[in-house]
């Protein structure tokens, strides 16, 4: 197992080196990318970073899970924006070239997370 965090990072960050941990990935590994929630901005560039980042890592061989951006608590004024930004990940995701492929997955953080499982910033 293998683990790569990446504070303040925006989602083209996390990613960027997807390719070497994966170089030796077996069909039973997983590339699991949890990121973006940094992208989601008022200004709406998002909407080209966010997919951009998402073919980086669109797996040829190699399993790959990503998980939606969670709900901003800290920034209730990004909540319409964090879900245009995952909107355009379930598309780009289903949209790639291998859609039917079965290594690619995308879970839904929203609905897994509550508001007990966020940090509280005081």
């Amino acid at each position: 197992m293998c683990s790569v965090v990446k504070p303040n990072a925006k989602l083209n960050e996390v990613v960027q080196d997807a390719h070497k941990l994966v170089k030796d990935f077996n069909d039973k590994d997983c590339l699991i990318v949890l990121g973006g929630t940094n992208d989601v901005e008022v200004d709406g560039k998002y909407i080209a970073s966010i997919p951009e980042a998402i073919r980086k890592v669109l797996p040829k061989k190699n399993n790959v899970t990503f998980y939606s951006i969670p709900i901003r608590f800290d920034r209730v004024d990004l909540t319409s924006h964090v879900t245009k930004a995952n909107r355009s990940i379930h598309s780009e995701i289903n949209n790639c070239q291998d859609k039917k492929s079965s290594n690619i997955r995308l879970n839904f953080s929203n609905e897994r997370l509550a508001r007990d499982f966020y940090t509280r910033h005081v």
